[in-house]
């Protein structure tokens, strides 16, 4: 094989049958792209979901629609139902699992503005998106209402979510956890925005299996009130590097335990060039030892506080 990309032929639309047609287009092996869009009046579960003028209505079908390993994409369209939109479209409403049948595909919002295609889950408190798949890619999605965005997990059984990548996300004030990683292994978070999740931005629960080999970097955390990055339960090998954490109560001198970047029980992390609104160990309420909670093992480096850079690992 020489590796050249090829286009698919085009294939006319059937007679009687809506929304079958492929469209002529390039790729890479056999990828096919779905289109996702409830606001179009023409979206039906019926249809492939390949031609955009004929989209799914719901992510879900499209997930089932989509094979395992062959660099398939779901493509979901912009809305404006968003909390604060002017609410004349319908934003996505589903609560979608990623099986482990199905590794390898990408999800994505388009045509969006900065802060991603809204989307809030089916049921107050549940969790928008359930990913057991490997190498699985989100990109470019607003999570909001009340909720959970993202959970991730592997048990080497049933569920084999890791090696996930996270971009270009925002968790906005009335998500609970932005993103939750269980055993989840090689993740990569990067350029997402946790605004005032109600516990966490990102987690692994303090009960669960851990987390490893993550790289969270470049993310912009503000005021998550249990805390920002609590990767607990086990948490080795991470780097943590250039987010931003801003606290409110670190910042104003008041009590903010645990609520920076929090890795207790783990090893061998390495936390560097994150910028946080607190100052050097003094000690203080609301300082670098009250607002991060390092493992025995780790490496804080260089990490930018209001009075200096730190040189030491957090107690």
């Amino acid at each position: 094989m020489s590796g050249d990309r090829g286009q698919l032929a085009a294939v006319d639309q059937p007679w009687g049958f809506s929304g079958v047609r492929r469209e002529t287009r390039n790729i890479q092996a056999d990828s096919r792209v779905f289109y996702v869009d409830p606001n179009n009046t023409l979206a039906s579960d019926s249809n492939s979901g390949e031609d955009p003028a004929y989209p799914l209505l719901t992510i879900t079908q499209a997930v089932t629609n989509c094979r395992a390993y062959k660099g398939d994409t779901i493509y979901v369209l912009s809305n404006d139902g968003w909390q604060y939109g002017s609410g004349t479209s319908t934003a996505i409403t589903e609560t979608v699992t990623i099986p482990a049948t199905k590794p390898g595909i990408s999800l994505v919002g388009v045509g969006r503005g900065s802060i991603g295609v809204y989307w809030q889950p089916e049921n107050a408190g549940e969790t928008c998106l359930t990913i057991y798949a490997l190498d699985v890619t989100v990109d470019g999605f607003c999570f909001f209402t009340d909720g959970n965005g993202i959970y991730v997990e592997w048990d080497g059984a049933n569920y084999y979510g890791e090696n996930v990548v996270i971009r270009n996300c925002l968790f906005d004030e009335d998500i609970d956890t932005g993103i939750q990683l269980e055993y989840s292994w090689f993740c990569e978070i990067s350029n997402c925005y946790f605004q005032e999740c109600d516990a966490y931005g990102i987690m692994s629960d303090v009960a669960g299996s851990g987390t490893a080999f993550n790289k969270i970097h470049n993310n912009y955390f503000i005021d998550c009130a249990t805390g920002a990055i609590s990767l607990l339960g086990g948490a080795d090998n991470n780097e943590i590097y250039e987010n931003t954490i801003y606290n409110t109560d670190a910042q104003n001198g008041a009590a903010a335990t645990n609520e920076g970047i929090n890795t207790t029980g783990g090893d061998n992390n390495i936390v560097h060039h994150n910028t946080l609104s607190c100052l050097l160990p003094v000690p203080a309420n609301g300082d670098y030892d009250d607002l991060n909670t390092a493992a025995a093992t780790d490496s804080w480096n260089q990490n930018y506080l209001l009075d200096g850079p730190s040189v030491t690992n957090p107690t």
